[in-house]
């Protein structure tokens, strides 16, 4: 996997806010169909099985690629090139063909200078240092730093960081936070998949961590071959993760209520838990939300029906589920009804269940 991306210093520098996918599929295109002697824009294409070859599980079905897709036509960004203010999408027009599964994408005009002809102040780097990047933060934090490589260290005040990152005022407040879900996690894939080495040291103003001082080296990239792994949690994952710390839990209890919940559980229990503490009913937070969550108050407090017996109908159902896949209905629709049964049961090898039904 030879493929290069090249970017302007301009373009690595600018505020958006893109998904680990979001930001495989633009990388895709712009090293494997975007040519070096490119003067305009075309319009590019490419098979479901082509991002499948480059990103193996990451992309696992043409639904998926389709979904994300539409949604990073919706997402922004914003360039600052000297006093000029651009403020663009990166997904002018695309198209999907759902016999083929072949899918066409344009880039809007405005970021020619930003991708095309770059003769200076552009950085540019295999696109096999990011397949293995699962954290949508370690794709921008390693092309930020890839940039200072020739020199070697960069300072980022923590404000600026977050900036750039797209992370709000509001999200990971505390650096302890900001260290656990961001750096480290951002530091240990960089260090372990890419062709640099990075490490960094808190800068403080008193106790409190102000600036963040990054030191990176060339490496040779030390993985073993491997398949390229699922995304991190997306947004909606990670914007739980902040309102479960925002409650109260620690970023590890957090963390191990987004693998174990469903999304719609969480959701829900997190508010009953709210408003059942407004109401001084709660003493205890962390323990109430972990009892809430392990037998779903919400739900037993909106509902006649109890939960045991929902559960022994959702049993019966994807037993004939199951039955019918095993009799030859390989389906995706069948499949995704399977995985999500044992997704929401809490079962740690739910995306491997057909090893075990």
């Amino acid at each position: 996997m030879n493929q290069l991306v090249v970017k302007s210093n301009k373009l690595i520098e600018a505020k958006y806010k893109l998904t680990t996918n979001e930001q495989r599929i633009i990388l895709f295109v712009l090293s494997e169909k975007v040519k070096r002697g490119d003067t305009k824009f075309g319009v590019y294409q490419f098979t479901a099985d082509e991002l499948r070859s480059c990103y193996g599980r990451g992309m696992e079905s043409f639904e998926r690629i389709v979904d994300t897709i539409k949604k990073l036509r919706t997402r922004s960004i914003n360039i600052w090139d000297k006093k000029k203010e651009i403020d663009t999408t990166w997904i002018s027009f695309a198209e999907y063909d759902w016999e083929t599964k072949e899918i066409i994408i344009e880039f809007p005009q405005m970021m020619e200078p930003y991708l095309l002809q770059l003769k200076d102040n552009f950085t540019s780097y295999q696109l096999h240092n990011i397949v293995y990047l699962k954290s949508s933060y370690s794709i921008r934090l390693f092309e930020l730093l890839k940039q200072y490589l020739s020199i070697g260290s960069r300072i980022f005040d923590v404000g600026e960081l977050k900036e750039l990152l797209c992370i709000g005022p509001e999200e990971y407040t505390q650096y302890g936070h900001l260290k656990a879900k961001v750096l480290e996690v951002s530091r240990k894939q960089i260090n372990a998949n890419s062709d640099i080495y990075i490490n960094y040291d808190p800068i403080k103003k008193g106790r409190k961590v102000v600036a963040l001082h990054f030191h990176i080296e060339p490496q040779k990239i030390k993985r073993l071959p491997q398949i390229p792994g699922l995304e991190d949690p997306p947004f909606d994952s990670q914007e739980m993760f902040d309102s479960l710390i925002k409650y109260g839990c620690s970023p590890s209890e957090s963390s191990n209520y987004i693998k174990k919940y469903p999304l719609e559980i969480l959701e829900r229990n997190l508010k009953y838990c709210i408003e059942e503490d407004g109401k001084g009913k709660i003493e205890n937070k962390r323990g109430f939300i972990k009892s809430a969550l392990e037998r779903d108050f919400a739900y037993s407090s909106n509902n006649t029906t109890s939960k045991k017996e929902q559960d022994k109908e959702k049993q019966s159902e994807i037993k004939l589920i199951i039955q019918d896949w095993k009799n030859g209905n390989k389906s995706e629709d069948v499949e995704s009804k399977i995985e999500e049964f044992y997704n929401s049961v809490g079962h740690p090898l739910y995306r491997n269940w057909r090893n075990f039904v």
